[in-house]
């Protein structure tokens, strides 16, 4: 296998080639006098092993952007008198949908219950 330069981009073509496959002129190739190893391509890893190092890479960036968020949100330090807020702000309103004050007191007595 012979390789030569391409006279217009400077690139390795193959001398019995009819154009040059970087710039795509046709051309005289000048001979290359760099050596060319002749041991073949170099060896790469599978398809499938790339392509699971990249979803490892990608979902371990989502994990820690996750990890993150949970870090620098703030604690909800008071979450009783936020529901108790809730549903007297309900009481006081109205209901909008059909049911929805008997879901925010069966919340508040959920937490009551967990607390103590």
């Amino acid at each position: 296998m012979a390789i030569a330069i391409c006279s217009y981009c400077g690139g390795l073509v193959l001398i019995h080639s009819t154009m040059c496959p970087h710039c795509g002129q046709r051309g005289e190739a000048t001979v290359s006098r760099r050596k060319v190893s002749t041991f073949g391509g170099k060896k790469r890893l599978p398809v499938v092993v790339r392509r699971l190092i990249v979803c490892a890479v990608v979902g371990a960036g989502a994990v820690m952007t996750l990890a993150l968020a949970q870090l620098i949100r703030p604690a909800n330090e008071h979450p009783i008198e936020e529901v108790m807020s809730e549903c007297d702000s309900i009481r006081e309103e109205g209901e909008e949908v059909a049911g929805e004050l008997n879901k925010c007191e069966a919340q508040l007595a959920h937490l009551r219950a967990s607390a103590h």
